[in-house]
């Protein structure tokens, strides 16, 4: 099998598809295998599929040949071109590589090709073409070979939930479910986290990925505030970049992160473990963060020692738990860093030989829950497909540096103003025409791709891109209706929250005064009687006892009389406390709203 197939599977996987065959056909004496029925009708069965996909794969090789001599400066075969796709789906995960170097060595030599595979893939997607199936099907069965690899010990793999495993999932794969970066990213992160909990998953996230992903949005932020400064860092947000964030965006999204998170279906857990906690389960912090350090290029000091603090987490969480099956393993940590997860693994390869990883890839993952959905999600692998390929048509990194370099360069030697090279480099459309110029290559950037760019903003602002500037009056147009509907809304909540507390104060000081007053009569009607009484047995001439009873009664008059004049500075006072209260209430509200909306509205329309 390891010299026929293009995935090579563990004994420890065969010996289970051997065990879950039929007793019909093959019985087990001794540690002895024996087939007691031929299997001869199965295995022409399986022969002519491997003609098939051996057929569609040499289709593949040809038109990905043909493809690659068109635009790149090279000449491809077939066999070398149906390579260069498998090194394609081994760097984005699809095909398991165990081995951290060559994962790495395979990562380098492919890097100048993906952005060709990738618009070859989405080319042939657009078609339609029997190419893009044949694509799928092989994609289709990676995601095969890598769950029956993850899951080999595992009785039911379809039918088996998670009832007893916490999925805590990297900030890259929040970043994406939140609607950061690509349409397709949102839609198959969501989908994950879906099919997760449709099989009893919990998800979660670190606190200390929720602060990561903070960090990022005020880098973010940091960008869009200090366009003539080079970034802080070359990521973006692609999805903001579309719909042209403002620093006042990102602060009001910040202002409602965790909630958002939770919207989606993410329980944000903080185990705060200290040292003593990792040493009583046999981890060594330090020695974990020099093997990955040592084998992973990081851009920061801080990214590494996030990693190694979710790995350390997932293994101080699981407290002895030793499972073989992911089941049951309690909990583990999901990343899209292959080779984080090869590394991690590789580290520990003595001390969990039978047991589930702390790390999966989310395309090892994926393949595994595909499988335990594949009723309700059959074109999971077909997604993840298309987002790999869309993702390698973004600028990396090293690209974005260069490029920033090479125009600022040009505008130092007055090739263009401030405004344009600002214009030039932020501009999100302008980013993927350079991509297009250059084949996705940084090297071959050049600054006679300035000024074409420059002719390409000048026409997109015209019209090309953006629409005509009717459309642009009529989207700013409804964005001032919304944000002005926002403010309605905020100032009708705030107004409705201020008069409910200063009837209910008004109302609590009404029982007051009326219970008062009460008290009172019910006290002078009481005096009133007993001095009445006293009267008739003191008074023997009626004329003095009918004197006596007046002054009493006029006594008591005058009791309520003072009451009731008083009544028009009760309510005065009555109205300035409830007012006080009022506008408290009030202050609380709207700083719930300035979160949400931003001081500056409320500043702007003096709320």
């Amino acid at each position: 099998m390891q010299g026929s197939w293009i995935c090579k599977y563990p004994t420890n996987v065969i010996r289970c598809l051997l065990n879950r065959l039929s007793p019909k056909i093959l019985i087990k004496k001794h540690n002895n295998y024996i087939l007691i029925k031929s299997l001869s009708s199965e295995a022409e069965k399986i022969y002519q599929q491997r003609q098939i996909y051996k057929e569609h794969r040499e289709k593949v090789g040809e038109s990905l040949s043909q493809y690659l001599n068109e635009h790149f400066q090279s000449s491809y075969n077939t066999d070398e071109s149906i390579k260069a796709l498998i090194d394609f789906f081994v760097t984005k995960g699809f095909i398991v590589v165990k081995n951290p170097k060559i994962l790495e060595m395979v990562t380098q030599k492919n890097g100048k090709l993906d952005y060709y595979i990738a618009n070859f893939i989405i080319d042939e997607n657009n078609r339609q073409s029997i190419i893009f199936d044949y694509i799928n099907d092989m994609v289709k069965g990676f995601f095969v070979s890598a769950a029956i690899s993850t899951e080999s010990k595992t009785g039911n793999m379809v039918k088996s939930k998670f009832k007893d495993t916490s999925f805590f999932l990297d900030t890259t794969i929040i970043i994406q479910a939140l609607g950061f970066k690509l349409k397709a990213e949102k839609e198959n992160a969501l989908e994950m986290i879906e099919m997760l909990k449709n099989k009893g998953a919990k998800v979660c996230c670190f606190q200390h990925t929720m602060l990561e992903i903070k960090n990022i949005l005020r880098a973010y932020k940091h960008n869009l505030e200090n366009p003539y400064q080079k970034p802080t860092s070359f990521n973006t947000l692609e999805a903001w970049d579309e719909q042209r964030f403002t620093p006042n965006d990102v602060d009001n999204f910040l202002a409602i992160l965790e909630r958002r998170i939770s919207s989606i279906g993410i329980e944000i857990i903080n185990p705060n473990f200290n040292e003593d906690d990792y040493k009583k389960c046999d981890i060594n912090c330090a020695e974990l963060r020099d093997f990955i350090g040592n084998n992973i290029l990081y851009k920061n000091q801080q990214a590494l020692d996030l990693d190694v603090n979710s790995v350390s987490s997932i293994y101080a969480l699981r407290t002895g738990n030793k499972s073989n099956e992911i089941e049951k393993c309690g909990y583990i940590f999901v990343t899209p860093n292959t080779k984080l997860e090869a590394n991690v693994n590789s580290f520990f390869s003595q001390r969990n030989k039978n047991e589930i990883s702390c790390v999966i890839s989310d395309i090892d993952l994926s393949s595994i829950i595909w499988i335990k959905n594949y009723s309700t999600n059959k074109d999971y692998p077909k997604s993840k497909l298309i987002e790999n390929a869309l993702i390698s048509l973004e600028p990396s990194n090293t690209f974005m540096e260069n490029f920033f370099d090479i125009v600022e360069k040009y505008r130092k030697n007055g090739g263009i103003s401030d405004e344009e090279a600002v214009a030039i480099r932020t501009d999100i459309y302008c980013r993927r025409q350079l991509m297009n110029m250059t084949n996705g290559n940084p090297k071959n950037i050049k600054e006679s791709h300035v000024p074409e760019l420059q002719n390409y903003i000048k026409k997109m602002y015209l019209g090309n891109e953006y629409g005509k500037s009717e459309q642009m009056l009529q989207k700013y147009q409804e964005e001032q209706d919304k944000n002005k509907k926002a403010i309605d809304n905020a100032i009708s909540e705030i107004s409705k929250s201020a008069n409910k507390i200063k009837r209910y104060v008004m109302k609590i000081i009404f029982t007051i005064f009326t219970l008062v007053i009460f008290i009172i009569i019910l006290i002078s009607l009481c005096d009133m009687v007993v001095n009445i009484s006293k009267c008739f047995e003191e008074y023997t001439s009626i004329w003095g006892l009918i004197c006596n009873i007046i002054v009493i009664l006029l006594g008591v008059w005058g009791v309520f009389d003072l009451i009731f004049s008083k009544k028009g500075l009760l309510k005065k006072k009555s109205e300035f406390i409830a007012e006080y209260f009022a506008s408290k209430e009030k202050e609380k509200k709207k700083k719930e709203f300035e979160k949400i909306l931003g001081k500056e509205v409320f500043d702007k329309y003096k709320i």
